[in-house]
């Protein structure tokens, strides 16, 4: 709630500004998942706070999911 972007540096205020044109309207529908299988199992979803999310940002980048860019002039984020 308390998230403004415009607080962040340029560079990343440029990333937030990309990931957030793929992914805001798919989460502005609040998506919901079948946990039906994964409950049968005992397997609990983890509380999805600020340190869940950077242990998968962090498992994202280690499985070369994602990478860190060193470039700051990509015309696909560029603003």
């Amino acid at each position: 709630e308390a998230f403004d972007p415009r607080t962040l540096p340029p560079v990343e205020r440029r990333y937030h500004a990309a990931a957030a044109a793929l992914y805001t309207s798919y989460l502005l529908r609040s998506p919901r998942f079948d946990t039906t299988n994964a409950s049968d199992f005992g397997v609990r979803c983890p509380p999805t706070d600020r340190l869940w999310l950077d242990r998968l940002i962090a498992f994202c980048r280690e499985s070369g999911f994602v990478s860190a860019r060193r470039d700051t002039a990509s015309p696909a984020i560029s603003a």
